[in-house]
C-alpha cells in the first residue's frame, strides 16, 4: 500500500501544475501547408539522413536512433523514407505522430501515415489505424473500417488485432494509453509501460481511490503530452520519476513481461 500511494501523490503533484499550464496554452494544428515544409524541413535539418539514398538504409537508422531516444533525428529518417513510399517507416513515422516524439502531437497526421502503411500491409500500422478509426481521433469515427483493419492485421498474426477484433472491447484505447510514459520511453510495448501497467490493472484498479485517480490521470495527462510532449525538458523531468517508479514497482514485485491489458 506504501508503494502505490506513494506512485499516487508523485504523479499528482508533477502533472497537477503541467496540466493547468496545458489548458491555457493549447493552440491549434498545423495546416496542410506547414505539415509539407515541417517534413522537408525536418529531412533537410540532418545532413546524414540527406546524404543517405538508400530507402531500407533510411528505415533501420531511423530505428537506431529512435532506440537511443533521439527522436528527432529518427524522424528525420523515418520521414525521407516515408516519402519514398517505404511502408513500415510511414508506420513509425505514424506512430512518432502519435505521441508526440521528435514531432509535434497530431492525431490527423499519424492516421494518414498509418493509413498509407496499412494499405501496404503493415500489420501493426493496420491495427494502430484499426484503434484511431474506432475511436474517431484524427478523423471521423468509422467502426465497420476498424473491424476491417483489424481482420487484415490479425489474418497476418497481429495479437493485438486478434483481441481486439475478437471482443471489440478495447482498452487500447488512447485514454488507456499510459499516455506520460509511453511518451517518455517512446512505446506502449517496452518493460517500463509493461510494470506501470500490470500496476494500473492489477493494484489501482481495484481500488475505488485508485479507479478514481485513474479516471483523472486519462483526463489530464493528453492534454500535457499534446502540449509538452515533443519537448526535451518534458522527458528529461519524467524520465527520473517514472524510471524511479517503474524500480519502486518492480522491487515490490510487479513484473516486467510482455503484458496485454485486463480489457482486452
Amino acid at each position: 500500500m506504501g508503494v502505490v500511494m506513494g506512485v499516487v501523490i508523485v504523479i499528482i503533484v508533477s502533472a497537477v501544475p503541467l496540466w493547468f499550464l496545458a489548458r491555457w496554452n493549447e493552440g491549434p494544428y498545423v495546416d496542410d501547408k506547414a505539415y509539407e515544409k515541417e517534413l522537408k524541413n525536418l529531412v533537410e535539418s540532418d545532413a546524414e539522413a540527406q546524404a543517405i539514398t538508400d530507402v531500407n538504409e533510411l528505415a533501420s537508422l531511423g530505428w537506431k536512433y529512435f532506440l537511443d531516444y533521439d527522436y528527432k533525428k529518427a524522424a528525420a529518417f523515418w520521414a525521407k523514407a516515408a516519402l519514398q513510399g517505404h511502408s513500415g517507416a510511414q508506420g513509425r513515422l505514424g506512430d512518432l505522430y502519435l505521441f508526440g516524439n521528435g514531432v509535434s502531437l497530431d492525431y490527423k497526421k499519424a492516421r494518414d501515415w498509418y493509413t498509407k502503411s496499412a494499405r501496404q500491409g503493415d500489420a501493426d500500422a493496420q491495427t494502430s489505424l484499426g484503434v484511431l478509426l474506432y475511436n474517431g481521433y484524427g478523423g471521423p469515427q468509422n467502426k465497420k473500417k476498424a473491424k476491417y483493419w483489424f481482420s487484415k492485421a490479425a489474418k497476418q498474426g497481429n495479437e493485438v488485432a486478434k483481441r481486439n477484433l475478437s471482443s471489440l472491447n478495447f482498452s487500447f484505447y488512447l485514454e488507456d494509453f499510459c499516455y506520460i510514459a509511453t511518451c517518455v520511453y517512446g512505446s506502449y510495448d517496452c518493460p517500463e509501460v509493461w510494470t506501470l501497467r500490470r500496476f494500473r490493472d492489477n493494484k489501482l484498479s481495484t481500488s475505488w481511490f485508485g479507479r478514481h485517480f485513474i479516471r483523472i490521470y486519462y483526463t489530464v495527462s493528453p492534454k500535457i503530452v499534446k502540449l509538452f510532449g515533443n519537448k526535451k525538458w518534458f522527458n528529461g523531468l519524467w524520465k527520473p520519476v517514472l524510471d524511479k517508479i517503474v524500480r519502486a514497482l518492480q522491487n515490490s514485485g510487479i513484473d516486467s513481461n510482455s503484458y496485454y491489458d485486463m480489457k482486452c
